[in-house]
């Protein structure tokens, strides 16, 4: 393997993690370190980028990194505006044809089953450009995206081997079959990055440069397992929180919930609930990944970028030319 300490764990995840990524991305860090935490902590992570920055790459390359999250069982939503709830989730579907022969007439009726995208296997779940799909299809997701259940009109279908799912989006996109994002979407993606222009003329130039030197035949080595994986998650659940952490992390969700509905162009009526319980998730996960013992401000700071980030990308359409602003505005306001 890759590194000595296989399975990576914590800290030796994060470096060796981000060293992976290295050979096919140049720069890009806050990207690269949110697809890190958001691997770790199990939560759903979203890219936001103009076309050809390379978003769907990253976050492909993401599963690879575990050894046991097989490619065929890495769902890739395909990207259309006339998918339906049907062909993603899949379930049963009932015909009815009547037939008239003389004075009598029959019912005849068909029952199909329909095989989904996403299947009870299913480990991660990938959903590229995802303003392209009607918000009306991807609410037949929306427990999935939270509680990793399917609601079916059959009933509830677990996807139980499901570790994370993953989007990407270009917000600039305003041309026929793209959708704004659902808040209720929205809302259940903890983590974030925006790619945005990538710095001054003389910082892009240097990457396009770097890209060149990238090599041909990279492969994304798998640096860890999943039983190591559900041990760093098991081991943030027990990070000590300390209660002026817990105060701030109250007070933060407040303000960003505020901060967030009041954003002109946003508008984001989320709840300081859902946010302060992804906050503090991220916030521990972060912690095992530095390999400190106690929740600090700085992992506060940074699990509060990855969400707002989350919202921003998808909520605005100036994510690509705003978004790090706007970001930064927020937690600035929070903080």
């Amino acid at each position: 393997m890759s590194i000595e300490t296989y399975p990576a764990y914590g800290r030796d995840f994060a470096i060796e993690g981000i060293r992976q990524l290295d050979q096919i991305m140049v720069g890009r860090e806050i990207p690269k370190a949110a697809g890190i935490v958001a691997v770790a902590a199990g939560v759903n992570l979203v890219y936001a980028g103009g076309t050809g920055k390379g978003k769907t790459e990253l976050a492909l390359a993401l599963p690879q990194l575990i050894s046991d999250i097989h490619p065929e069982n890495v769902a890739e939503v395909p990207i259309q505006n006339d998918l339906s709830g049907m062909q993603l989730i899949g379930g049963a579907s009932t015909f009815t044809k009547e037939m008239v022969k003389g004075d009598r007439t029959t019912t005849e009726h068909t029952h199909t089953m329909l095989d989904g995208v996403i299947r009870p296997e299913t480990q991660v779940v990938m959903i590229d450009e995802i303003n392209r799909g009607s918000p009306k299809t991807f609410e037949s997701l929306l427990g999935m995206l939270e509680s990793r259940r399917i609601v079916t009109l059959e009933g509830v279908r677990e996807v139980p081997n499901l570790e994370f799912v993953m989007a990407t989006m270009n917000p600039h996109e305003t041309y026929e079959a793209t959708q704004p994002v659902a808040h209720a979407t929205i809302s259940r993606f903890s983590a974030g990055a925006i790619f945005d222009r990538g710095g001054s003329r003389e910082e892009r130039i240097a990457n396009v440069k770097k890209i060149g030197e990238l090599p041909k035949d990279a492969i994304i080595e798998p640096i860890t397992d999943l039983a190591t994986i559900h041990r760093m998650r098991q081991d943030a659940q027990k990070v000590a929180m300390p209660e002026s952490m817990e105060t701030k992390i109250a007070q933060l969700a407040v303000n960003t919930s505020d901060a967030l509905w009041e954003e002109t162009r946003l508008n984001l009526d989320d709840g300081e609930e859902r946010i302060s319980t992804q906050v503090r998730k991220l916030a521990r996960i972060i912690t095992i990944l530095s390999n400190e013992t106690s929740v600090n401000e700085q992992a506060v700071h940074n699990a509060l970028g990855l969400v707002v980030a989350a919202r921003v990308g998808m909520g605005h359409s100036n994510a690509v030319e705003r978004g790090p602003e706007i970001v930064k505005n927020i937690i600035g306001s929070s903080f």
